[in-house]
C-alpha cells in the first residue's frame, strides 16, 4: 500500500465542472482513482486519489480531502468502490477521475489535493461508522501526518458548487426518512405529506437547498425553501421546484404561484438557491429562472409530496457567506431544547446522546396533564418504537431495549403532536 503523507487541513473545496459525464461500470475501469479494500466496521474499503508526481517528491505534503458519498453509493467495499465515482456530477471523486487530478491554482500557486472515499456497506454516515475510518487513516502506520503546525485554511474559488450537508427531515407527515431520502408513505394527493428541514439557512445569509432527481417515476412533489413550514400544502412552500412525472414538466412554485420552466431529466441536480437576497433556480448548475422579489429571512427546506412512492432523493443544504466563502454557517435548531416555535410545550431530555445505561429524564413545561398526553418514538424509517403516557412535567422514561440510532421524539397532547425533537442513543 502507498504510504500517503498530507498536512491536517479544514478545507471545503468549492469545484466547477464542465466535462463529459462517464459513469465506471467495474474497478477496472478507474483511471485516476486506486480501490483499497480493508475491514474497518461498516467501511469496508476506499478510493484513494493522490496528486499527479506524488510519488517523485516524498518531502511534500498535501491537504487531505475526505469524501462521504450518498445513499446510492453504498457497497460492498471491494468490487463495489467504483460507484463512489459515479455520484453526482459535482462530486470530487467524479472530478478527479474525470479530470485527472484535485489540483487549482490558488494566487499563481497550484495547490493539489489528497483525496480518501470511503465506502459504507449499510446504514448512514453516523460518527460512529466514521470513527474506524478516521482512526485507520490518522493512526495507522501505513498513513503519516507531518509534525508541522496545522495550514491555514485552504480556500479554492471558482464557481460555487460545494458538496452541502445532507438534510435532516422533521415534522414529518405521511412520509419517512430513509438514508438521505424523502419517501412519501401516504396515499395519493396534495397536502397529507410534507416535511422541513432541521438545519436553516439564516436571515441575509446565502444558501441553497438541492436535491438529485434518481428516478423520473418518483416524482410529483415540490421541493425548495419556505421562511416558515406552515403545513403540507404546495401553496406555502415560497420558493421551489414542481415535477410532474406524467408529462415530465418543471415549473417553478411560488406559493400559489406556478411558473412553466420546461423538462426535467433523470439525473438532474436541482437547486434552490440564495444569492445576494435574490432566488435562483437552477438545474444542473445553470439559472433557468429567479426571482425579483428580495428575500431576508431564514429559510429552511420544504417539501410537499403528491404521489406514494414520490421522494425527494438525497436532499442537501448549505448556508454560507456572500459570495461562496468556504464558511458554513448552521443555525440548528436546537428540538432538544425548546420544541417547535409553532408548538406550546417546552421540551428537553436528558441526557442527550443517551448511552446504554443511562435513564432518559423528559421535562415537559407550559402542558395541560388534564389532557392524555404520550410520548411516541418512532426510528428513521418511521416506524413506532416507543409509546408511553406522562401525567408530570418530570419524568423518567426506560428505553434500554432500544438499540444505538436516533429516534425521533414526538410529544401528544390529546393526539396532536405538540412538541418533538431527536434522541440520539448509543450502545456501548
Amino acid at each position: 500500500m502507498k504510504k500517503t503523507c498530507f498536512v491536517p487541513v479544514i478545507c471545503l473545496l468549492f469545484i466547477s465542472l464542465t466535462f463529459t459525464v462517464h459513469s465506471q461500470n467495474s474497478n477496472a475501469e478507474l483511471v485516476h482513482n486506486t480501490p483499497i479494500s480493508i475491514d474497518l466496521g461498516r467501511v469496508g474499503g476506499y478510493l484513494e486519489h493522490l496528486p499527479p508526481g506524488y510519488d517523485n517528491d516524498t518531502t511534500r505534503k498535501y491537504p487531505l480531502l475526505v469524501y462521504l458519498h450518498g445513499r446510492g453509493q453504498r457497497g460492498n467495499g471491494s468490487s463495489d468502490l467504483y460507484k463512489i465515482s459515479n455520484q453526482a456530477r459535482t462530486s470530487p471523486p467524479r472530478h478527479a477521475e474525470v479530470q485527472g487530478s484535485l489540483c487549482f491554482t490558488v494566487n499563481g500557486a497550484e495547490e493539489c489535493f489528497i483525496l480518501l472515499s470511503p465506502q459504507l456497506s449499510s446504514g448512514n454516515w453516523t460518527a460512529f461508522s466514521q470513527e474506524p475510518f478516521w482512526n485507520y487513516i490518522l493512526n495507522d502506520s501505513n498513513y503519516t501526518i507531518g509534525n508541522s503546525a496545522y495550514s491555514n485554511e485552504l480556500m479554492v474559488s471558482t464557481t460555487a458548487l460545494v458538496v452541502g450537508t445532507p438534510i435532516t427531515w422533521t415534522n414529518i407527515n405521511g412520509a419517512v426518512q430513509v438514508g438521505d431520502d424523502l419517501v412519501k408513505t401516504a396515499r395519493y394527493g396534495w397536502g397529507n405529506s410534507g416535511a422541513e428541514s432541521v438545519d436553516s439557512i439564516p436571515s441575509n445569509t446565502d444558501g441553497w437547498v438541492e436535491m438529485v432527481l434518481l428516478d423520473s417515476m418518483k416524482t410529483d412533489l415540490v421541493f425548495g425553501l419556505s421562511v416558515d413550514n406552515i403545513n403540507d400544502s404546495l401553496e406555502t412552500i415560497n420558493y421551489g421546484f414542481q415535477l410532474s412525472r406524467g408529462n415530465g414538466n418543471l415549473w417553478k412554485r411560488e406559493n400559489t404561484t406556478r411558473t412553466y420552466l420546461g423538462k426535467f431529466n433523470e439525473g438532474d441536480t436541482l437547486r434552490i438557491e440564495r444569492v445576494a437576497n435574490t432566488i435562483k433556480y437552477k438545474v444542473n448548475g445553470n439559472v433557468i429562472a429567479d426571482t425579483h422579489s428580495a428575500s431576508t429571512s431564514g429559510l429552511v427546506a420544504d417539501a410537499s409530496l403528491l404521489r406514494t412512492g414520490a421522494t425527494v432523493f438525497q436532499a442537501r443544504i448549505y448556508a454560507g457567506n456572500s459570495g461562496g466563502s468556504s464558511l458554513r454557517i448552521s443555525t440548528l435548531k436546537n428540538y432538544f431544547e425548546t420544541g417547535h416555535k409553532e408548538e406550546k410545550a417546552l421540551l428537553k431530555m436528558y441526557p442527550n446522546p443517551l448511552r446504554l445505561q443511562n435513564e432518559l429524564i423528559v421535562f415537559l413545561d407550559e402542558i395541560d396533564f388534564t389532557n392524555k398526553v404520550e410520548l411516541v418514538a418512532y426510528d428513521n424509517l418511521g416506524r413506532l418504537v416507543y409509546q408511553k403516557g406522562l401525567d408530570q412535567t418530570v419524568s423518567e422514561i426506560d428505553i434500554s431495549h432500544l438499540g444505538g440510532a436516533v429516534y425521533f421524539i414526538k410529544i401528544l397532547s390529546n393526539g396532536s403532536r405538540i412538541a418533538s425533537g431527536r434522541l440520539l442513543k448509543i450502545d456501548e
